[in-house]
């Protein structure tokens, strides 16, 4: 139990005590006479020791304020302007700081948009000299006492700037001291009721007093002895004077002073003569025994001194220890007030125990952050699945759209697609929105979308409803949208359409959101351009069969025309055709007599005979039949009842009688002349389309050759069955293409495309560590990867070239900034025995072309120098030519070299120097023909040397200006 207690710190305190009270014990005997002669100036010192403790406290309390801003100055709530999370914040600070009527926070200009206690309406204090001072020198500044704007009180303002990377003032923060601590602390000091103490500024205005402060606070002490008595120069003096109340008292000062400059303020303490000398006087009367209850007072002072000044910030820390032990690192030991040693310790400790939660919480934000990455890669992963599982157009933006909004937290969406054929950007598809009024409001002028469309780059809008860049705030109103983004739809750098996200609050989308978005709109873009060039393949495949329906009809008519030299019944098989064809009511076929005066019915078919009976013949140029073979001109009227031309043309007025509708006279013709009129009818109004038009004045034709060479029959037959043959095959062809480029799409690049990225997340050690084989077989994964997607490209691309799908578009371009791309694309890609060495001059000028073929051109002929050179350099010069007004670049390697006898071969299809099964390099002999094919494009030439064993040269001219 003994040793138990005198090891604790209190015990060992109260033996010091003990220690030091012993000597005073003999002593006090020996200084009861020096003690009186040194009375005077005991209290004389005693007075100023009270007047230096009041200002160091307030130093301390400006010191304090500092680092306090320091810390403000820090926090990301004060750095972003968060108004609410910063006030909640400020005002937890406050509960715990009694010392400060507020704590606030600025923006540069002066608006308040943090405050510790709530305020009424906008504030600024840009008008006040603390704030301009601190802007002005970007540190640590006091401003004047001032009656606070939101408290009411006399406070003194301490400011600190909140500066961004630049040095430039992103907020100010502020911390108002109550000067009503002046009276308390004057309260707390212990003087009598005839003593007093005064804190007033330079002018002489009284900031604090003590006793009764309500009668001597805000009034001027400038006419007083006290005033003209303390000044700077006179700094820690002391003086017997008459104070503010004209009493007579022993006054001490001193300056009060700040970290980083002095405040223009003083302090002053005042004790009545008698109440010092009275305490001198009562020392010649104390005895022994008050030694000895001064010793009782000092172990008592020393426990409970001990207790709240040693022990308790001991136990702060050592609680403080077994909190943060427990794992609970927000645990804080409470050592604000604690100065000194252990002051330092606490401070100390919860800097480590900071420290601790920090690297925690950044720990935590990391694996959040991977997280989240896995689960965007899923969630692309899962909407490349769905809109690769159809080729259907509006299913795939239907499942896009589906499923953006399952896997993503945005209120709607929309896709808007490029109309090539009318140049607009057309709404096409939108969740979430009202379609009907949404495609109905869609401006066909400048729009946001627009603009993301022409930029090919994101762009956001924080608020529709208030932001003069939108065309409609009226419609995001009416649909509660807020915050938008746009990312285009881009495929082989052709923006295709746009990509819209929509938030119901407002939203900021940050850069990794916009990089998320922008890798599913470039899944989505080649979705939709696959599904588009699906659906130009089936139109294609329509009008394929339409012709080839219209081919066979047309056959049919000529087989008819040729079987027989019987003209009559080869007409009427004709006419037998015709009305097959196109489910004519009414077909009839009127021929010249010889001397054409005179147009006779030789072949018809009615489903009504009786209507036509006595339209037999027709004179020539008389009524619509009459009228069209003389004049050799179509008439087709797609309703005869409600024409005028019919009324003005017919005689007889027969088939608008019986009920008839629609109407056609074509004239049939042979050898440019006219030699009758086929007349086609019909119960209801009927439109010919385009195709369905030519086909019946082809049969026209078709009748026209009957009646003027029936001996060519045999001739017709044979050009018949060629062009059945030849439809057969280009039906083939239309298939074998459709399946090729189906699964090159689908089945090659999509599969490839999820090996990559799940190769490229293992080779950046997102799934996990890996070691260096692993490595290595992961970057040879990724090289063939590469390799077999940029086969499947270049196969597809001569797909397009073949099918002139490839389109030129040319443009301004900087050649200096491509090549800069390039030599930056190819810097880490060699091997060490093998150098790229690029010469060119820096001041190249600019060039009107298509920068995307002239750079797949480069690429081609750069990746295929570096894959036949094993060792040594592939060099890259460019040259501009003043007189031809054309651009040189010059490939050149040391590689394997190319056969004299095949060289003139090399820029065919599938062409390959070694092309047998055992080759030592891979490929599929497409690159060197699309660098042909594209550089005659460009209205350029290509030119190659080579010698085997030394290498080759690749020589390509440009025009400086595409014509």
């Amino acid at each position: 139990m003994i040793p138990s207690f005198f090891s604790s710190i209190r015990a060992r305190l109260l033996l010091l005590v003990l220690v030091a009270i012993l000597p005073a014990l003999g002593q006090s005997l020996y200084t009861e006479w020096e003690q009186r002669q040194e009375a005077t100036a005991e209290a004389r010192a005693r007075v100023l020791r009270i007047a230096r403790r009041l200002s160091l406290t307030e130093n301390a309390f400006i010191d304090g304020a500092h680092h306090l801003l320091l810390g403000l100055a820090e926090l990301p709530e004060v750095r972003r302007h968060d108004s609410s999370a910063c006030s909640a914040r400020f005002s937890r600070l406050h509960k715990e700081l009694p010392a400060y009527t507020s704590l606030i926070a600025t923006k540069p200009n002066g608006d308040l948009f943090c405050s510790s206690i709530p305020y009424a309406g906008p504030l600024n204090f840009a008008d006040r000299l603390w704030f301009q001072k601190v802007v002005e020198t970007r540190a640590f500044s006091t401003g004047e006492y001032v009656i606070g704007r939101i408290t009411g009180k006399p406070v003194l303002l301490m400011a600190y700037p909140v500066l961004d990377k630049a040095g430039q003032v992103r907020a100010v923060v502020g911390a108002s001291l109550d000067l009503a601590w002046f009276n308390r602390f004057g309260a707390d000091t212990g003087l009598s009721p005839k003593s007093n103490f005064i804190v007033f500024d330079t002018t002489g205005l009284v900031l604090g007093y003590y006793p009764e402060p309500e009668k001597w606070a805000g009034k001027s002490v400038r006419t007083t002895p006290l005033y003209r008595t303390i000044s700077p120069d006179k700094d820690g003096g002391i003086a017997e004077m008459a104070g503010p109340d004209g009493i007579s008292r022993i006054y001490a000062s001193a300056s009060v002073g700040k970290t980083g400059g002095a405040i223009d303020a003083y302090v002053a303490v005042g004790i009545p003569a008698e109440e010092l000398f009275g305490e001198v006087h009562s020392v010649f009367t104390r005895n022994l025994a008050l030694v000895l209850i001064i010793a009782l007072v000092a172990f008592a002072a020393t426990w409970f001194t001990g207790e709240l000044s040693i022990r308790r910030p001991v136990s702060q820390v050592v609680s403080a220890a077994k909190e943060l032990a427990a794992g609970n690192f927000k645990y804080r030991a409470s050592v604000d007030r604690v100065q000194g040693e252990l002051g330092q310790l606490g401070h100390t400790f919860n800097e480590m125990a900071e420290s601790l939660e920090r690297q925690i919480a950044e720990r935590e934000q990391a694996k959040e952050k991977i997280l989240k990455g896995l689960q965007r890669i899923e969630a692309l992963r899962e909407i490349d699945r769905a809109i690769t599982s159809t080729l259907d157009l509006r299913g795939v933006l239907a499942l896009l759209l589906e499923k953006i909004d399952f896997a993503l937290p945005y209120s709607a969406a929309a896709i808007m697609l490029w109309n090539k054929e009318h140049r607009f950007l057309e709404p096409v598809a939108c969740r979430n929105i009202d379609e009907n009024e949404w495609k109905k409001r869609f401006s066909r002028g400048p729009t946001l979308a627009l603009t993301v469309l022409e930029t090919k780059a994101p762009v956001v809008v924080r608020n529709l409803q208030t932001d003069p860049r939108t065309r409609d705030p009226g419609f995001a109103r009416q649909q509660g949208i807020v915050s938008f983004l746009g990312i285009p739809l881009v495929v082989k750098d052709e923006a295709i359409g746009v990509l819209a996200f929509y938030t119901r609050e407002e939203h900021e989308f940050t850069d990794d959101e916009v990089e998320f978005l922008s890798a599913l709109a470039n899944q989505a873009a080649i979705a939709v351009h696959n599904a588009q060039l699906y659906e130009e393949t089936l139109r294609r495949g329509a009008e394929l069969k339409e012709t080839h329906e219209h081919l066979v009809a047309l056959h049919g008519v000529t087989v008819a025309a040729s079987q027989s030299l019987d003209l009559d019944a080869v007409l009427q098989e004709i006419i037998k055709q015709i009305t097959d064809i196109f489910k004519f009511d009414a077909t009839r076929i009127f021929l010249f007599n010889n001397d054409k005066s005179e147009l006779r019915l030789r072949a018809s078919y009615e489903r009504v005979p009786e209507y036509f009976d006595s339209v037999r013949s027709v004179l020539a140029g008389q009524g619509t039949v009459g009228r069209v073979a003389e004049t050799g001109e179509p008439l087709i009227l797609d309703d005869i009842q409600s024409s005028p031309l019919y009324q003005e043309t017919s005689l007889t007025k027969v088939m608008q009688r019986a009920g008839y509708h629609f109407f056609a006279a074509l004239p049939i013709k042979a050898k440019l002349r006219t030699v009758g009129s086929l007349i086609c009818m019909g119960e209801n109004p009927r439109n010919l389309n385009p195709g369905e038009h030519q086909l019946l004045m082809s049969m026209t034709g078709q009748i026209g050759i009957a009646v003027e060479n029936a001996s060519l029959f045999e001739e017709t037959l044979e050009r018949a069955k060629e062009l059945q043959q030849k439809t057969l095959e280009l039906e083939k062809a239309i298939t074998v293409k459709d399946e090729f480029l189906s699964v090159m799409s689908h089945e090659l690049r999509t599969p490839l495309n999820v090996v990559m990225g799940y190769a490229g997340m293992l080779k950046d050690r997102m799934l996990g560590e890996t070691n260096h084989e692993q490595e290595r077989a992961l970057e040879k994964i990724l090289s063939q990867s590469k390799d077999q997607l940029g086969m499947i490209n270049n196969i597809l691309q001569t797909t397009q070239i073949e099918a002139g799908a490839e389109k030129i578009e040319v443009h301004e371009m900087a050649l200096t900034q491509l090549l800069e791309g390039l030599k930056s694309d190819y810097e880490l890609s060699l091997s060490k025995d093998l150098g790229l060495i690029w010469d060119y001059p820096s001041g190249l000028p600019l060039m009107q072309t298509d920068g995307g073929k002239l750079k797949q051109i480069l690429q081609n002929l750069i990746n295929n120098a570096i894959k036949f050179t094993h060792k040594g350099h592939v060099a890259i010069s460019v040259r501009h030519d003043l007189a031809s007004e054309t651009v040189e670049f010059r490939v050149e390697d040391t590689g394997v070299g190319i056969p004299a006898d095949m060289i003139i071969g090399i820029f065919e299809k599938f062409r390959q120097v070694d092309s047998s099964e055992t080759r030592l390099y891979g490929g599929v002999g497409m690159g060197l023909y699309i660098v042909k094919r594209f550089t005659e494009m460009l209205g350029g030439k290509i030119e190659v040397e080579s010698e085997v064993g030394k290498g080759s040269t690749f020589t390509v001219r440009i025009p400086l200006a595409f014509e």
